[in-house]
């Protein structure tokens, strides 16, 4: 004879399996025939919102090529977004699979105006395994409210095949609501991380192999690596490899936009720098200028002025790609690239853009063995100010020249053309191909 405790078991796996045959589950699949608003029905197949209630459950699909905005909070089952979505001062959470694609593309974009915060807790990410998350990400880059991604299991080491861009108040967190970035440590060669009026401090060993951009207009933002960047070495004072952009461009001081490191002191220069505006710096951890020392732009790499005027402390030498838009590039030693008893320039590559100058004693250019381009009333100057290309009369075999819009050069007597010599011309407004 069965007991009532024998029975409770038994009336649990009953009540247990009623419920299960009692849910109902929607494949709900948004058409894109409508003003792209998560909360019309007629937006969906079959015409009803996706939101989750008791016995109704709801796997969602966002079609490829289509937007929507979830302009209500609500909780799905499943997502399987391959077109694009925007979450502006909204909850929306699901409670299984969120499947993104790996492409060229911000499938989520999570924006918060102040009025309201805004989350999109994705449950399971399909982009994220092993410590490495991947595809595109734009949080709280457009808004001034909290903003946050949310996913299981969320303990980012590695960026990789794609980007993460991280506004004001934005973050990333785990299910528990951890920082999701605590151990970050390495961007690879495909991956980006861009911060906006964001600071992020990482307390660990961190390597950039793809792209580090930090800078807004509206907020400091400085990225620091408290231990060290491995992209840098001490002992030769060389930065290799990788993309570090600080790309605020305005003239006049602004909120300081940074890029922070134990040890910085770049003598050469084997990356891709880029500096806009006279608040972008790289700098030590006690703040001092990172660059105070350089004097090699080696074979390969970048180094970027905009809106930025920069002096080194001594001799220059570049090899690689100097490129100047309305900022001064000034030599206050020797300038390796000049011999001053030909009056040859030689080696790298020299682009000045609208009202760019480059700088250096004793400049007076009779040949040109570089590749040297002028757009928008550019120049070359000596200490004094005069004009370093008065005597230019010969462009070598070696050598490029390169004339855009707004741009005149009158050779003061004859000249001579063994290498290459080409206009650039202007559509639009915009320079375009020689």
């Amino acid at each position: 004879m069965l007991s009532l405790r024998n029975l409770a078991p038994l009336f649990t796996l009953l009540v247990l399996g009623e419920f299960a045959a009692a849910q109902t589950v929607v494949n709900s699949t948004y058409d894109g025939g409508c003003q792209q608003t998560y909360s019309d029905p007629n937006c969906w197949m079959p015409a009803e919102v996706p939101a989750n209630i008791a016995g109704k459950q709801y796997n969602v699909t966002i079609p490829d090529q289509a937007t929507i905005v979830v302009d209500v909070s609500a909780t799905v089952s499943n997502l399987n977004l391959t077109g694009y979505a925007y979450f502006p001062n909204r909850t929306f959470t699901v409670t299984g699979t969120t499947a993104i694609p790996v492409d060229d593309f911000f499938h989520v974009i999570i924006t918060s105006d102040g009025t309201a915060p805004s989350l999109f807790n994705a449950g399971t990410l399909s982009t994220f395994s092993g410590k490495t998350l991947r595809g595109r990400y734009s949080i709280g880059n457009d808004g001034g409210g909290h903003a946050t991604l949310q996913f299981n299991g969320a303990d980012v080491i590695t960026l990789s095949e794609g980007a993460l861009f991280l506004g004001p108040l934005s973050t990333v967190k785990d299910e528990l609501g951890n920082d999701g970035l605590r151990n970050l440590a390495r961007i690879d060669s495909s991956g980006e991380l861009a911060l906006f009026a964001n600071s992020l401090t990482i307390a660990r060993p961190f390597t950039n192999d793809g792209t580090l951009s930090v800078g807004d207009a509206s907020a400091s933002t400085v990225f620091t690596a408290t231990v060290a960047l491995t992209n840098f070495d001490p002992a030769d004072r060389t930065l290799r490899g990788g993309k570090f952009l600080i790309p605020y461009s305005v003239t006049d001081p602004g909120p300081l936009q940074e890029i922070r490191f134990n040890g910085a002191d770049i003598v050469n220069n084997g990356s891709f720098i880029s500096l806009g505006g006279a608040a972008s710096r790289i700098a030590d951890l006690a703040g001092n200028d990172g660059l105070r020392n350089f004097a090699h732009n080696l074979s390969g790499a970048s180094f970027y002025l905009y809106a930025r005027n920069f002096t080194t402390l001594g001799s220059f030498q570049n090899d690689g790609l100097l490129s100047s838009q309305r900022s001064t590039f000034s030599v206050t030693g020797s300038f390796a690239n000049f011999d001053p008893g030909t009056r040859t320039l030689s080696g790298g590559v020299f682009e000045l853009i609208d009202e760019a100058v480059l700088r250096f004693g004793g400049a007076d250019i009779v040949r040109n063995g570089s590749s040297l381009t002028l757009i928008g009333n550019s120049g070359i100057a000596d200490s004094s100010g005069g004009n370093g290309l008065r005597n230019f009369s010969e462009n070598l075999a070696t050598g490029t020249f390169i004339l855009g819009p707004i741009q005149d050069f009158s050779p003061s007597g004859n000249f001579t053309n063994q290498g290459k010599i080409e206009t650039m011309e202007n559509l639009g407004g915009i320079p375009e191909f020689p």
